[in-house]
């Protein structure tokens, strides 16, 4: 049961993005979303990995292509971690200014824990509320919020599974 949700896109960072892209093929879940050019990651270049996921590169430099793209390409976006910093900032802003559904997610416990009852309710309620069939997953890096990799994918799997 994933609430209406059938594919999750992300633009392929550490952290955030990559978590829920694991957690989407654990759950059977379509995979994909735009890649910055050259494939970039604050690990280098991740072609091969960002393929696996179905990830297509953009034609333009930078990050802030790839992340309207994923925006504009999605029913609505879950931001996980800090939402003031980084690119999650521009996430924020885009999803804003184009007035596309936005759920912030706090990435409050450690890596391990079970994802709070309450959140995952509330995340399931604003999946059928927006019915949301392309869910684009956001958030820090994970040299940003150490951990954010496994909680956004911990919680992914409780929510959606």
């Amino acid at each position: 049961m994933t609430f209406g949700v059938i594919k999750i896109i992300s633009g392929g960072q550490t952290g955030a993005d990559i978590g829920a892209l694991i957690a989407a093929q654990e759950l059977g879940l379509e995979t994909g979303g735009f890649a910055p050019k050259g494939w970039l990651t604050e690990n280098g270049p991740q072609e091969a990995v960002l393929r696996s996921f179905g990830l297509i590169e953009c034609d333009e430099h930078g990050y802030p292509p790839r992340t309207r793209r994923n925006v504009i390409h999605s029913g609505g976006t879950i931001l996980v971690g800090k939402h003031q910093i980084g690119g999650s900032r521009l996430t924020y802003e885009l999803a804003t200014q184009l007035k596309k559904p936005l759920f912030l997610l706090a990435c409050a416990n450690p890596p391990g824990t079970k994802p709070d009852a309450a959140r995952v309710e509330e995340f399931r309620s604003w999946l059928r509320q927006y019915q949301i069939n392309i869910l684009n997953v956001a958030g820090n890096r994970e040299s940003e919020i150490p951990g954010i990799a496994e909680f956004t994918r911990a919680f992914l799997l409780n929510a959606l599974g």
